[in-house]
């Protein structure tokens, strides 16, 4: 493959990215006495259910469940801002200590460096907009009581639009590639992309001269330092002067296998598969002679 077209394909893989469908998750609310309420993990350390308050702008923590924080040490006396004033649902005005969460996830979702605030010992914890506010796209399902997340589509400076890609790190592998998508491997392009978004995600894509195929996930693990696992949650399938097709539904996950100061890779190994339509489909990039953090 000459250079040339190995540029132009990545610059239909960005395109790809930009114009596609944007990725969600969906987040199951949990039902406390008719109040739906969302599970938030705070500071990687305590998951406690929350109301979801459009109308609130702080987010809001009574101070029963703020002493437990203290207690745990999830939060501490340097997460203090100072002190605020915050008005009731009655109209009264209050003063209120003020801190920052450093970190709270909801589903895979991570929202860093959220202000909040500590009101009186009744109701539930709040998300406000300081919380919300940061979150890309979010819809709440109330026939099947889900949060909706999606991820926000991504400005394409590679389209014209002048705006940031979004794209933390790109390389490129090169090495011998090929895939199964029903019964037999078939051959794709020596050159696999794989790409880190600045909104968390991955993709890794593989491509030959009929389909663009993409996979990505937000979840990794890395049980030693030669094995490295991306989960995979979503593949997209892009075949020539078709319409693309995306399954949210798929699980599996893509190992990269290095040696232990990763300076050099051996082999990327995809198996994912869709339970309900029991579909399985292999990605394998073996034999990898270099690897380029500059193709991008």
């Amino acid at each position: 493959m000459t250079r040339n077209l190995a540029v132009w394909l990545l610059l239909l893989l960005l395109t790809v990215i930009v114009a596609g469908p944007v990725a969600s998750e969906t987040v199951r609310l949990e039902d406390d006495h008719g109040t739906y309420m969302v599970p938030v993990r705070i500071n990687g350390q305590m998951t406690i259910p929350f109301v979801i308050d459009t109308g609130a702008a702080d987010t809001a923590i009574p101070a029963d469940v703020f002493l437990a924080l203290l207690r745990t040490q999830t939060v501490k006396d340097s997460d203090f801002i100072g002190t605020g004033s915050y008005v009731m649902a009655d109209g009264s005005e209050h003063s209120s200590n003020r801190f920052v969460l450093r970190e709270l996830q909801v589903g895979d979702h991570i929202v860093r460096n959220v202000i909040a605030h500590v009101v009186p010992v009744k109701g539930d914890p709040l998300l406000g907009q300081t919380f919300l506010s940061k979150l890309p796209s979010w819809t709440i399902d109330n026939v099947k009581h889900l949060l909706v997340l999606q991820d926000a589509p991504i400005g394409g400076g590679l389209t014209g639009s002048g705006r940031e890609i979004g794209i933390k790190q790109g390389v490129a592998f090169f090495g011998r590639c090929r895939y199964q998508l029903v019964a037999g491997f078939f051959p794709c392009s020596e050159m696999v992309a794989y790409t880190v978004l600045k909104n968390g995600r991955s993709l890794l894509s593989f491509w030959n001269d009929e389909a663009l195929f993409t996979l990505s996930g937000g979840k990794d693990r890395q049980p030693n330092l030669e094995n490295y696992y991306l989960s995979i949650d979503t593949l997209s399938m892009k075949p020539k002067d078709k319409p693309e097709a995306t399954d949210h539904g798929m699980e599996g996950e893509c190992q990269f296998r290095s040696n232990r100061d990763a300076t050099r890779f051996f082999d990327i190994k995809c198996d994912v598969y869709n339970r309900a339509k029991g579909s399985l489909y292999n990605f394998y990039l073996e034999k990898i002679r270099k690897f380029n953090r500059k193709e991008f």
